[in-house]
């Protein structure tokens, strides 16, 4: 965590800052690796300081090396300023995506002499590129994720529902040794795979339909994230296997050209001018794919609007995908390393053209 704090300091003194307060559950984690709910971390040149209460204090003096651990036993946030206050910061960075109105309030009402500074992406920019150590937790991570993406056509049985599938995809992602899932798990049977991000529901499964599962695993806090399509019995329509086809080849496009360096805005459109070519174009309507780490949606966001560049480190989504209303969709994902020389795949499974 020393030079992780290294780095923050470094980035406080370019902004002209005296100090970073963060009330943020993950940026705190990132910092100091107290892994709580409720924790404020500060930051200055010569001092790290984190403040937690009675719930959490035996577990922060077990979890936190290097910092000034302090309990509130008044108003949480009062002895939050308290310690700010000690420190004798003027100019205190905060980043405004990770701070509610509520809190910005009481450290101005409460200390008068402090100037809170919004700058955008003072910790966050940080995460962004990966240590040996993160990746470590992002590896297992992914390898349960491929392990249990590869059980799926094992277990679906016609009359399944999605929610059933869903929460067994759930206990399985658990029993392999992950802490918990990324997210809820998403299993969508026929015409509901045209929804992105939708919900299971008691949609029961029947041959030829489309099966479209997305899932992640959580190992010591850290996600994968990783998308697959199959159909069930028999091909109902010569789109499917058309689409699938489509998708596939803005997938392996992207991740040919994937490279440290390019702009994100770039790499988006390699996948997307594969599908826009095949006709598919207005079908693809989110970005090819985003950071993952202690969230599963963080830097960078890898779009056509976005201003961020791959860089070394960076773990990212390649997920292109062809949604068509009232038939059903088609997403293949991958979680990839991002490399001087292009990129690393973590994510090991099949995503040939299959019948299930």
């Amino acid at each position: 965590m020393s030079e992780r704090i290294d780095q923050l300091r470094a980035r406080l003194t370019l902004s002209d800052l005296d100090a970073l307060l963060s009330l943020d559950a993950v940026t705190n984690r990132y910092l100091s690796g107290f892994a709580g709910s409720t924790s404020a971390v500060i930051v200055t040149a010569n001092r790290a300081i984190l403040v937690t209460d009675f719930r959490y204090s035996e577990q922060a003096s077990a979890e936190v090396v290097g910092f000034e651990l302090r309990e509130a036993t008044d108003f949480y946030m009062r002895e939050v300023c308290k310690a700010l206050s000690d420190t004798g910061s003027g100019r205190v960075g905060f980043e405004p995506d990770r701070m509610t109105v509520k809190s910005y309030r009481e450290v101005q009402d409460w200390l008068s002499t402090v100037e809170l500074v919004a700058v955008d992406g003072l910790v966050s920019k940080l995460r962004a590129c990966k240590d040996r150590v993160e990746l470590e937790d992002i590896r297992r991570a992914a390898a349960i994720a491929s392990d249990v993406v590869g059980e799926v056509p094992s277990i679906v049985k016609e009359g399944m529902s999605e929610r059933e599938l869903a929460a067994e995809i759930e206990y399985r992602i658990r029993n392999k040794g992950a802490d918990g899932t990324s997210f809820d798990a998403i299993a969508l049977f026929g015409e509901r795979s045209s929804l992105p991000h939708g919900e299971p529901t008691e949609r029961r499964l029947a041959a030829g339909d489309i099966v479209l599962v997305d899932l992640g695993a959580r190992c010591n806090g850290y996600n994968s994230d990783l998308t697959r399509t199959w159909v069930y019995h028999r091909i109902r329509t010569s789109r499917a296997k058309e689409v699938y086809e489509i998708v596939r080849s803005a997938q392996e496009a992207s991740l040919a050209a994937a490279r440290a360096g390019m702009s994100c805005a770039d790499f988006d459109a390699v996948g997307r001018a594969v599908i826009r070519e095949s006709g598919y174009g207005a079908n693809f309507g989110h970005g090819l794919g985003h950071g993952v780490g202690l969230e599963v949606h963080e830097a960078p966001r890898i779009s056509g609007q976005s201003s961020e560049q791959l860089e070394e480190g960076m773990v990212v989504t390649v997920e292109p995908g062809i949604y068509v209303p009232g038939e059903g969709g088609v997403r293949i994902e991958d979680l990839v390393l991002v490399t001087a020389a292009g990129c690393e795949v973590l994510t090991e499974a099949d995503k040939r053209f299959a019948v299930i």
